[in-house]
């Protein structure tokens, strides 16, 4: 008997899960599927290169960029490039490959470099006027400025804060270097950092700290890494790679930095983030084809190297084994990498 009501019971649940799942016969939608691709500033033609990092297509000179293009940053489906020529910062709608408008630079000469945060602020630094440009990315306008110093490059944003490096050039001498903090979104400026000599990049690390690349004077004073403490805004450490660096990108807990010599030859170094030991440095670096003027990580943690001299970009593994190359058109400076939907 028991053994009767057990199966009749088990029936019934069948009957039951049977016909809820006839019920509600619904599929999810489908993902939305992504492509990753690297946008090409290519200085001496002022343009814009696209590739294509999923199936390797290359679209040479998408788009015509003002005077001196030279940095470029992506936030979401847009791109910011800097064109130090005209004092103007070009918005390209990275869905259509067009420019969706301009930012003039009314109060600032010769913009470096440009960080954004979100879409709502960028900050952009003038080299020849010592300040930074506050834009307001909703209005499309210079919005502020802030006085650094002498000769600001560098600039990035973690958590609340602003840093901008100044390379303190007064030509031919670079003076003692340092690295300016400015709270967010209030704007204060809340310490000046004295870092080493011609301080060009700052980039936040993996380990936490803030990674300022000091290139050197191009001469007797050669590049090296220094840490600062976003707590107490001090330099904690120092990491010597020689040679002349200007750029800087992290992947798998490694920072690697492209250097470009005074004849076109350059190569890539690395350092162990955490362990703050030189992995690759000036005696034995990743070897490519030209001075490397812009590096950076793709999401799946390969290197893109601007190889301006060869009018190319190399794609790499971190252990320096080449993966591609693209011919993307003439003098590739600064390289950004989006994550678009497909259509």
């Amino acid at each position: 008997m028991r053994s009767t009501v057990l199966l009749l019971l088990s029936l019934f649940i069948s009957i039951l899960f049977l016909a809820g799942c006839s019920e509600d016969s619904t599929t999810a939608p489908p993902l939305q599927q992504f492509t990753t691709s690297a946008w090409v500033v290519n200085s001496l033609s002022s343009t814009l290169s696209r590739v294509d990092l999923d199936s390797g297509d290359v679209t040479v000179n998408v788009l015509s960029l003002g005077t001196f293009a030279n940095d470029i940053a992506v936030s979401g489906t847009m791109a910011y490039v800097v064109n130090s020529g005209d004092n103007q910062i070009q918005i390209v709608d990275l869905t259509t490959g067009q420019t969706d408008g301009t930012i003039e630079i009314l109060l600032g000469m010769n913009p470096w470099a440009i960080a954004v945060d979100g879409s709502q602020r960028g900050y952009v630094t003038n080299y020849l006027t010592g300040n930074v440009s506050v834009l307001d990315l909703v209005s499309r306008q210079e919005s502020d400025t802030l006085v650094v110093g002498t000769s600001p490059e560098g600039v990035c944003i973690h958590q609340d804060v602003l840093y901008v490096t100044d390379v303190n050039l007064v030509w031919p001498v670079y003076g003692q270097g340092y690295v300016h903090a400015y709270s967010l979104p209030d704007l204060d400026h809340v310490a000046v950092i004295p870092v080493a000599t011609n301080p060009q990049v700052v980039l936040p690390g993996p380990d936490g700290m803030i990674h300022v690349v000091c290139t050197g004077d191009f001469g007797a004073v050669t590049g090296q890494v220094q840490l600062i403490d976003p707590a107490t805004h001090s330099v904690v450490d120092s990491i010597a790679l020689g040679e002349y660096p200007g750029s800087l990108a992290f992947s798998q807990g490694v920072g690697f930095l492209g250097y470009s010599r005074l004849d076109g030859t350059g190569a890539i170094l690395s350092y162990d983030v955490f362990a703050r030991q030189v992995l690759r440095g000036a005696d034995n670096p990743i070897p490519v084809n030209s001075g490397v003027w812009d590096v950076v990580a793709t999401p799946e943690g390969r290197l893109l190297a601007c190889c301006f001299g060869a009018d190319q970009v190399v794609e790499l593994e971190t252990d320096g084994t080449v993966v591609a190359t693209y011919d993307v058109g003439n003098g590739p400076q600064a390289v950004g990498v989006a994550e678009l939907p497909e259509e």
